[in-house]
């Protein structure tokens, strides 16, 4: 969600960067489904100025909504007030519980800032140039998983396509889940006849169903129209797609 409030942008990111107005450590959590753990996160205040950060749980609607740990997740406390370049901890419990089924769950921990009171307001000069002030407020999620017992992991990657436009190269594909955990792709890209090799994560797929996957990689260089070995295999390591394609 991006809107203009009273002079704020409301900037919405899953990615941890210095550039904004806190960061979050780990940026990943995998919780036992077994038995009640408790987990540990960071968050830093990359500003001058105090903070205020809020944390709630949310489903991903892109792997499963059903499939979430909203409600098996307790956080303690669900606000902090972080002093400028200070670090602050926030802990969170997960409590499974006998009705979870075998497979995959998933949620979110969104860590959002809490905005403070801004008290200027746009006004008009001479010049008939209206000025305002601008805000950017932070908002990122984590995701934490849980795999309970007898995990399937089955499916497949089809209408894989390779596109490269100047210095990037775009990635994509349909994956379809079978079981009941999502599929993890990786990718190689070996470029014919270029000492270029660029290896990655590609995406993961969702819980169950269907989900479009689409990757962009920067390149040093434009690819476009050269030849490469594209590998794509999943974390069992069954092989999707191995074929040589035109960039």
């Amino acid at each position: 969600m991006k809107k203009i409030v009273t002079g704020m942008i409301f900037f919405i990111v899953s990615l941890v960067s210095y550039s904004l107005n806190f960061s979050v450590y780990p940026v990943r959590v995998d919780a036992d489904f077994q038995k009640v753990t408790t987990h540990e996160i960071t968050l830093t205040n990359n500003t001058l100025e105090p903070l205020r950060i809020e944390a709630y749980p949310e489903a991903d609607k892109s792997f499963g909504e059903k499939y979430n740990l909203n409600d098996k997740i307790v956080l303690f406390p669900k606000v902090v007030s972080i002093k400028p370049g200070a670090s602050q901890k926030l802990r969170f419990r997960v409590k499974p519980d006998s009705e979870m089924k075998n497979g995959e769950y998933k949620s979110f921990i969104t860590f959002r800032e809490i905005p403070s009171e801004i008290k200027n307001t746009a006004k008009e000069e001479k010049s008939g140039t209206i000025t305002s002030n601008v805000r950017f407020i932070t908002e990122i999620s984590i995701p934490v998983y849980s795999l309970g017992k007898n995990q399937v992991v089955d499916g497949n990657l089809t209408n894989v396509g390779c596109k490269s436009e100047g210095n990037t190269l775009n990635l994509k594909g349909k994956s379809v889940s079978k079981g009941n955990t999502s599929l993890i792709f990786d990718y190689v890209l070996d470029v014919i006849g270029l000492d270029v090799k660029l290896t990655g994560k590609l995406g993961s797929s969702a819980r169950e169903g269907e989900k479009d996957i689409s990757l962009n990689i920067t390149t040093k260089e434009s690819l476009k129209g050269k030849k490469a070995k594209l590998k794509i295999t999943d974390q069992t390591g069954k092989v999707h797609f191995n074929k040589e394609v035109t960039l």
